[in-house]
């Protein structure tokens, strides 16, 4: 009695000690993660300062990266056009028509239960 007592208390232990680890390794790689991407977003950041403190449109050895907003705006109207006019031919609404069929292994009624050939 006191060995099947002292094994469940083992093994009950184990499970303790493994859902502990487990934990300890999610939240671990959780806490690497989030360093991760804040190095990544500062390095992001600093990086698109440093490219637009460098653009200089006055200057014609350097050509300027920056697309002015009247010609954005103009993209994105084109864009907006364009694939309003490819969804005119597609409603987008799904229509389900039904066919016709004598029968189906589904539908059939010679497979069900009640057709038992028991003496009554």
């Amino acid at each position: 009695m006191l060995l099947e007592s002292q094994s469940g208390f083992a093994a009950m232990s184990d499970g303790v000690s493994i859902a502990v680890v487990g934990l300890v390794i999610v939240f671990a790689v959780l806490i690497v993660l989030a360093l991760v991407f804040m190095v990544i977003q500062k390095y992001m950041a600093s990086q698109s300062t440093k490219t637009a403190d460098t653009c200089c449109c006055t200057s014609s050895a350097t050509p300027c990266t920056s697309v002015p907003a009247d010609v954005n705006a103009a993209i994105g109207a084109a864009l907006y056009l364009y694939l309003n006019e490819q969804g005119a031919s597609q409603s987008g609404v799904a229509t389900i028509s039904k066919v016709d069929r004598r029968s189906s292994p589904w539908s059939s009624k010679i497979y069900g239960l009640n057709n038992l050939n028991f003496p009554r």
